[in-house]
């Protein structure tokens, strides 16, 4: 196995040039490059950390978060909306992106959110197209050496890829207060699912983890996509490889890229794209190197004196995030044998699954927050009906503040809303302490149910603050702007509270140690939800797949609209969000790049990137 070094990539030509070697950019570089007769190139900006513990050890997340060896932390703008706050927002540097410190969730949405894509104005995106080509990123394992899924109730046959590049299957440890978890909302009413990737989601059930469960490692972009496929040598990789810009040309109207220009070792060097240019570096930094290249709105690009090729309001708009919040956390009874990630706590107990991992692959260290619910407003608060009367009231009011086409988003959001099939928040179920900045007793262990929003109805924007390549963006997710947002999360925080205190769940806990007895009131509990949200790195919509007299960026080809080679093949174009994480969602648009008209087409003459490869010989 080989990387590329400089001298293979600056200056030369390339069929397709991919920005972005992480979930998405590896899969489009390993489908184009099955055909022998294109060449490929995938710039990373992070490095490769081929077989590092921290990413390959399913437990290892935790340990990447923050660490910027390993996460870029972008950072937000103050929010207003919660006293000046600034968020971190996660995402994996690297090969591999997001994908290699992700806790590994494989699940799928609603069959309604993906419908919505297509109502939207994007022919052929739909539940049915998203399944097909989801099915294509994954091998779905039913028995290996630790456990079968017989074991594990929501995995009907059939449901899921059996010859894909990314293995789908249960870790060798499954968390046993996961048991107490889904008999006690089943209790509450809620179904256990057994077609939980079916598109019917609202219910309760145990996740598939996208890992190989032979070696119990972390299958990933980089195991499942790159590695099988890097000695191609159609295919070049070069890690460590910043883009700036995309050299751009107006021909005849139509702005073209004929390469990129990137950062390499603190110089700056150029490769060139005889087809296609493709953004895969993900919905933050795909927005940012379009405006650095001159494409997006004039009114921000100008004043920082970016030279405008096409104007496109619509970039860096449209920003969704699933808001995820610390959680209710319960201490469990010092009778109970239940594991949790509190025991690592302690420096010999951390040795002792180190080596249990290295020598068996089972302990601890291959526990995952497996078991997941997802709830429609109808399930977890008891004032549904009041809540979406005002949000039509809301609605009505608001009519003349926002664009038609955010309206028109709001309309299917509303009709989601009212379809108690539709999931409006998830409940995670972590295996231990988990806190906004609250430390855990010694010597205690814990559960949390950390929720999370599934369908935020504010809209936050991205967008460069100088026409500097390594200057900070300029990140607003306006967090909890739209009143409904916080509201949503003050009724899931009660329901976690009362699933903690129904039978057999009751039995095993303790104290509730978060929020706690002294917050009671429903503004108790506002100020605990705005001091316990953060990011779960689930950002869409920042270059929506909509119509372009509707904000949109890209076409349902993923044809960046005034431009004519380049696309965008990322969680950028996902025009609203779903309830899902979002991994097989990075994949799917991945999977189905490769069947846009373009890449199936002959290779187009292109004279300019060819004049150009030739003056730098």
């Amino acid at each position: 196995m080989s990387f590329a070094d400089l001298s293979q990539v600056a200056g030369k030509g390339f069929d397709f040039v991919i920005i972005g070697g992480g979930t998405s950019g590896l899969c489009v570089a390993a489908r184009l490059s099955e055909n022998p007769k294109v060449s490929v190139v995938v710039l990373e900006a992070g490095q490769a950390n081929i077989a590092d513990p921290l990413i390959i050890t399913p437990g290892g997340f935790r340990r990447q978060l923050g660490d910027p060896a390993y996460d870029w932390m972008h950072k937000t703008v103050p929010q207003t909306t919660n006293g000046g706050f600034e968020y971190v927002i996660n995402g994996g540097k690297g090969l591999g992106g997001s994908s290699r410190m992700s806790f590994l969730s494989w699940n799928k949405p609603a069959k309604e959110d993906m419908d919505v894509w297509e109502k939207l104005g994007n022919p052929g995106w739909n539940w049915n197209s998203f399944a097909e080509f989801s099915k294509r990123s994954e091998r779905h394992v039913t028995k290996h050496r630790h456990t079968t899924l017989d074991e594990v109730p929501g995995h009907s046959p059939g449901l899921y890829g059996e010859h894909g590049p990314i293995s789908v299957s249960v870790p060798a440890e499954i968390w046993e207060g996961n048991t107490y978890v889904l008999k006690t909302m089943e209790g509450l009413g809620v179904p256990i699912l057994d077609n939980a990737v079916s598109g019917e989601v609202q219910g309760v059930w145990t996740s598939l983890s996208s890992i190989d469960p032979e070696n119990q490692s972390r299958c990933y972009a980089v195991t499942g996509y790159l590695l099988p496929n890097v000695d191609r040598p159609n295919l070049t990789v070069l890690p460590g490889a910043r883009v700036q810009e995309l050299i751009m040309v107006t021909d005849q109207d139509l702005t073209s890229a004929s390469g990129v220009r990137f950062a390499y070792n603190s110089s700056v060097y150029e490769v060139y794209a005889t087809r296609e240019v493709i953004l895969c570096a993900g919905a933050l930094s795909s927005p940012s190197l379009l405006e650095l290249s001159g494409i997006g709105d004039r009114s921000i690009l100008e004043p920082l004196g970016i030279d405008v090729k096409f104007h496109l309001p619509g970039v860096g708009r449209n920003m969704q995030e699933h808001i995820t919040h610390a959680g209710v956390c319960f201490e469990l009874k010092d009778d109970t044998n239940l594991r949790t990630y509190d025991l690592m706590r302690d420096p010999e107990y951390m040795a002792q699954q180190a080596q249990l991992y290295l020598q068996e692959q089972r302990g601890l260290m291959t526990l995952l927050p497996s078991a997941l619910a997802f709830l429609s407003v109808q399930t977890f608060s008891t004032r549904a009906a009041t809540i979406i009367e005002e949000q039509v009231e809301t609605l009505k009011n608001i009519s003349g503040t926002f664009t038609e086409a955010l309206l028109e988003q709001y309309r299917f959001q509303l009709e989601g809303l009212r379809d108690s099939h539709v999931p409006e928040c998830e409940i995670i179920i972590f295996p231990g302490f988990r806190s906004a900045g609250t430390a855990p007793a010694a010597g205690k262990r814990y559960f949390t149910l950390a929720p999370a929003l599934l369908h935020p109805w504010s809209r936050g924007e991205v967008h460069v603050s100088s026409a500097d390549p390594e200057a900070q963006l300029r990140i607003d997710p306006h967090y909890l702007e739209e009143r409904l947002d916080l509201e949503l999360m003050v009724d899931i925080i009660k329901y976690a509270r009362s699933v903690g205190q129904s039978a057999p769940l009751s039995d095993i806990i303790a104290a509730e140690s978060l929020p706690g007895p002294t917050v009671i009131s429903d503004g108790d509990i506002r100020d605990f939800v705005k001091n316990g949200i953060k990011s779960t790195w689930h950002t869409t919509g920042t270059l929506s797949m909509l119509p372009s007299n509707q904000n949109g960026v890209v076409d349902h080809e993923l044809r960046v609209y005034g431009t004519k080679n380049i696309r965008v093949a990322d969680l950028s174009v996902a025009p609203m969000q779903i309830s899902s994480h979002t991994q097989t969602i990075a994949y799917a648009i991945a999977e189905r790049g490769k069947y846009v008209p373009c890449f199936l087409m002959p290779a187009t003459d292109n004279r300019l990137a060819a004049d150009i490869i030739q003056a730098a010989l």
